[in-house]
Parts: structure tokens; C-alpha cells; sequence
């Protein structure tokens, strides 16, 4: 439809009309192209945003991860100063054999602390 209008008016040599059909084509295009632009930032923005919620729910499970393991981080040092107080000392745990063996043992475990990082 609007290319039988630019030929016709062509053919009449009416510049005019051909200059507004030509305006109205480009607005067009940049209408479109500036409406498949903003889809694709809104796209974007979503994108982002569902990132953004699961590195928060990586963040909140490493925080819980490094609190348990604070907990035990602390009891394994414990068992570590009984351990050296033996050691130095003499004094057992509690003056028990078997705990003071026990707190050698414990102070010797390891509970190594990996991040969750499935978003990165």
C-alpha cells in the first residue's frame, strides 16, 4: 500500500508527498527499533534481577555454612587449649584419660568450608 503510494507519486512528481511518506517510513523504523530496544533492556533488567535474588540466596547459604562452621571452628579450639594444657601442664580434662585423648583427637579434625557459587 505505502509503496503504490510512493510510485504514484513519483510518477506525479509530487515531492511533497514523497518526502512525508519518506518521514513517515524512518519514524516507523525508529519507532520500532526504539520499542525492540526498551523490550530488550526490560529483558535485561528481568535477567538482572533474577541474578541479583539467587547471588543473595548463595550469599545467605554461605553465611549459615560459615556460622556452623564458626561453631565448630570454636569447639576444635577448645580442644586444642585442653590438648596444649595437657601437654604443658599435665592437667588432664576433666581429670579423665579419655577425654584428654579425646580433645588431641578433636583438636586435630578439620571441617574445610566451601562457598556455594552455583550463580557464579
Amino acid at each position: 500500500m505505502i509503496l503504490r503510494r510512493v510510485i504514484d507519486h513519483v510518477r506525479r512528481q509530487e515531492w511533497t508527498a514523497i518526502g512525508i511518506d519518506f518521514v513517515i517510513v524512518v519514524v516507523g523504523v525508529v519507532i520500532g527499533i526504539q520499542v525492540a530496544n526498551w523490550n530488550e533492556s526490560r529483558r535485561e533488567a528481568q535477567r538482572a534481577q533474577g541474578y541479583l535474588w539467587r547471588i543473595h540466596d548463595d550469599l545467605a547459604a554461605d553465611l549459615g555454612s560459615l556460622a556452623r562452621h564458626e561453631v565448630f571452628w570454636r569447639q576444635v579450639i577448645e580442644h586444642g587449649h585442653q590438648a596444649i594444657r595437657y601437654a604443658e601442664t599435665g592437667q588432664r580434662v576433666e581429670g579423665s584419660a579419655w577425654k584428654t585423648l579425646l580433645s588431641f583427637y578433636q583438636a586435630s579434625q578439620l571441617f574445610p568450608w566451601i562457598s556455594r557459587d552455583t550463580t557464579y
